[in-house]
């Protein structure tokens, strides 16, 4: 039956903004066409998770400029309306009102009526009733109760417009973070900082009453310590008039003195708690993020770009322990500012407004180059921890090649870059302050001019006046914390950018759920597998096919580099193929359970293995939960391994501590605990890599026994270059180039003459006789 396509044509909104906004954001519908293919797919449907196609795009910026063209006309109307609640009405202002409202009527009704439209003709027609009778109605409760209506139609409109549009920015940014490749910039933009702000909410979220807490008890200290200067001022007019009374002023300061030593106290404590339990969860969310990437990204990350990134995360506490509290403190004591001096004249604190958004503007401008120096600054101290890291671990080559001077030559490289960032930095830092102390003293300089004017005309007394010159110094300060605090918010995200980008990095590796209810059998399949590292653009393994049977001994020899090593990664499922499938009984690897697979699937022993700073118990029982395994299967275990009789021998038996990598073993032990840690999982399938390569004689000798031993009834893939550990395999594959290039028993591969016959007699594989496990 052929391919055949029925296709309709109708009005939906975009997909693509359904998901992001809920449909609330969608103000006009679009055209789209829908193809149903009632047979096989037809090569014209593309797949869904690509990105949006180009009209999509289009639609979307048509949306972004709607939406903000809709809250700039709801804010016009909101303007308005505040004008009118409070002058009582005016003609010029009530008709522009209403034609607004119009206008807004009528775009929210074009192509199809939706829920938006039903909200803003509603909001626009109440708003414009309500203005038009508080012209008519002079009592106080129908005016208060108009001015409610007035006020609260233009913000439902513009809630109902600026919600969407902030969740479909915080998705566009999201989806931007999620593009970034890990070598790529870490996207930077307001929405992104908005977003990477909400997540640390999220997760100070865990401990929401201590952080409540703390900043309830910052708002009220804030609140009452700026009472301080008026408090001050009444004792002063209280002890200049003569007859009044002082008891109560001193009174009100002596409760504010007290209240905000007590305040400061308490936010001390309690801050203090929610700052621990924050950066503990920090900690705990940076490592338990690292163990969980997949092999591929250590691959592509040096060790001190991790640890350059692990320390960014430990900045990101400063949003919640200091720019949050400070821009907190200064929004309060500069509103309480306001309304104290808005009791006196209400031009005050209008000239007090004014300089908000200049302030603001300057600020915004500013905070772009710091963002972007922080940003370079963090790379440059990345490359050089590297650099430095790279000279000490290869001290010994340095010096051998004579390669001092050139290494430090990379260094001072570095530091020189550094430098000159630092300086263009502090230029712009120099400007900043002058520009952040300018606009706020100059203001304050207007408000002082106009308060001495107050005062000439009769309008303030002399407390009144000192009143005011007291609060205008604080002002400044005011205006210029904020300034600070916002440049402070660019300089703070830049630093934590990557920080961020690590925490919310996700495993590109995807794993299953399949955990079967018995022992693995062992049955292995490569189909036509095809596999390449990312540090490298060639190929290891190309259309590799395999197939070991159950309980099957198959041992992997060839020259370096042949993919042996590589066989055994995928096997252990650190890597996924980039083409082809990997069966374990029939399931792809991919399918099983990460923790089922590891500590009952498969076990793995290599040429040097890795043993932690703890018990000999801890070691063998590594990754395994109490109530799944106990000291007799450990024990057991070790006898298997020829572990036993050694740890017994130890001063506190399983219970020593080996030191770091088990330094106080020796190799042979070494291999044998990990043997014994490999067998006491009763894997299905054992993978040995090299695990004999490295000992002596006699120590190699105790590892093999302990190998032939618990090989019996496991499917065994081995890599090794020496005879007395391949020759009695099942079967022996010589693996070049990422092929197998023959196969075969010891004995007919002899025959042959061939690539494994050569690899013999050239000595790459000592002749050590070693007895088959029965």
């Amino acid at each position: 039956m052929g391919n055949t396509l029925e296709c309709e044509s109708r009005r939906k909104p975009p997909v693509w903004l359904n998901a992001l906004c809920n449909a609330s954001y969608v103000e006009e519908e679009q055209e789209i066409t829908t193809c149903y293919t009632t047979d096989e797919p037809s090569s014209s449907l593309k797949d869904e998770d690509e990105h949006v196609d180009t009209k999509q795009q289009a639609a979307m910026r048509d949306t972004t400029v709607q939406g903000t063209l809709t809250v700039a006309a709801a804010g016009v109307q909101m303007g308005c309306s505040l004008v009118l609640a409070s002058t009582g009405g005016h003609v010029l202002l009530t008709t522009t009102l209403g034609a607004l409202c119009a206008v807004r009527v009528l775009q929210v009704t074009y192509p199809i009526p939706t829920r938006c439209t039903l909200v803003a003709g509603s909001v626009g027609l109440g708003a414009l009733g309500g203005d038009f009778l508080l012209q008519r109605m002079s009592a106080p409760a129908v005016h208060a109760g108009l001015t409610v209506a007035v006020l609260g139609a233009p913000i439902a409109m513009m809630c109902d417009k600026i919600v969407p549009l902030v969740k479909f920015k915080l998705a566009e940014a999201l989806q931007a973070e999620k593009d970034t490749d890990d070598d790529s910039g870490v996207p930077q933009s307001p929405w992104h900082n908005l977003l990477m702000t909400s997540r640390v909410l999220v997760w100070a979220s865990n401990d929401t009453l201590w952080w409540v807490g703390s900043y309830g008890t910052l708002i009220v200290g804030a609140a009452v310590s700026s009472t301080m200067p008026l408090a001050t001022m009444n004792v002063l007019r209280a002890l200049t008039t003569p007859g009044a009374s002082v008891t109560n002023g001193l009174l009100f300061l002596t409760g504010t003195l007290v209240g905000s030593a007590a305040l400061n106290a308490l936010k001390g404590i309690v801050t203090s708690e929610a700052q621990t339990r924050f950066a503990v969860h920090l900690q705990k969310l940076a490592i338990s993020n690292v163990l969980r990437q997949e092999m591929a990204w250590f691959d592509c990350q040096s060790t001190g770009a991790i640890f350059t990134q692990l320390g960014s995360v430990g900045s990101i506490r400063s949003l919640l322990s200091d720019l949050i509290p400070t821009v907190i403190s200064t929004g309060v004591k500069l509103t309480t500012t306001i309304v104290i001096l808005s009791q006196y004249d209400v031009k005050l604190a209008a000239i007090c407004l004014i300089s908000v958004p200049s302030d603001y503007f300057f600020s915004q401008w500013y905070s772009k180059f710091l963002k972007q120096y922080a940003l370079e600054a963090q790379e440059i101290t990345a490359n050089n921890n590297n650099i430095s890291l790279e000279m000490v671990q290869a001290a010994k080559t340095v010096h051998v090649f004579g390669a001092e001077d050139q290494q430090m030559g990379h260094y001072w490289d570095q530091v020189d870059e550094l430098v000159k960032l630092r300086t263009r930095n502090n230029w712009i830092l120099a400007g900043s302050s002058i520009l952040s102390t300018a606009v706020p003293y100059g203001f304050s300089i207007v408000m002082f001019g106009y308060s001495g004017y107050l005062a000439q005309m009769g309008l303030l007394d002399i407390t009144q006046l000192l009143t005011v010159a007291a609060y205008q110094s604080t002002l400044s300060s005011h205006f210029q914390s904020l300034i600070e605090s916002y440049t402070s918010y660019g300089t703070l995200m830049g630093q934590c950018a990557k920080g961020f980008h690590f925490l919310n990095r996700l495993p590109r590796q995807k794993r299953g759920t399949h955990r079967p209810e018995q022992q693995l059998q062992g049955r292995i399949e490569f189909k036509n597998v095809q596999f390449g590292y990312q540090s490298s653009h060639d190929h290891v393994l190309e259309d590799f096919n395999l197939v070991i049977q159950p309980g099957e001994c198959v041992a992997l020899v060839g020259p370096s580099g042949g993919g042996k090593s590589t066989v055994i990664n995928l096997l252990l499922g650190l890597y996924d193929p980039t083409r082809g499938t990997l069966t374990i009984d029939d399931h792809e690897l991919c399918d099983y359970d990460p923790a089922w697979y590891y500590a009952h699937g498969v076990s793995a022993v290599n040429q040097n293995p890795v043993l932690f700073n703890s018990s000999v118990m801890d070691n063998i029982k590594m990754g395994l939960e109490e109530e799944d395994i106990s000291e007799a299967q450990v024990e057991d275990a070790a006898k298997q391994a020829n572990a036993h009789d050694f740890v017994m021998q130890m001063p506190d038996g399983y219970d020593t501590v080996v030191g770091k990598g088990g330094e106080f073993l020796s190799g042979g032990q070494r291999q044998r605990v990990a043997i014994a840690r490999a067998v006491v999982r009763n894997p299905g399938i054992l993978l040995l890599d090299e695990a004999t390569s490295a000992l002596d004689a006699e120590s190699e000798h105790s590892v093999s026994e302990a190998i032939q031993r618990v090989m019996k009834g496991r499917t065994v893939v081995i890599v090794a270059h020496r005879l007395s550990t391949i020759q009695k395999a099942d079967r022996i594959l010589v693996i070049s180039e990422g092929k197998i290039i023959e196969e075969g028993t010891h004995a007919q591969l002899l025959q042959t003459s061939g690539a494994y016959s050569t690899l013999v007699c050239s000595q790459l594989i000592a002749d050590i006789p070693l007895e088959k496990p029965q």
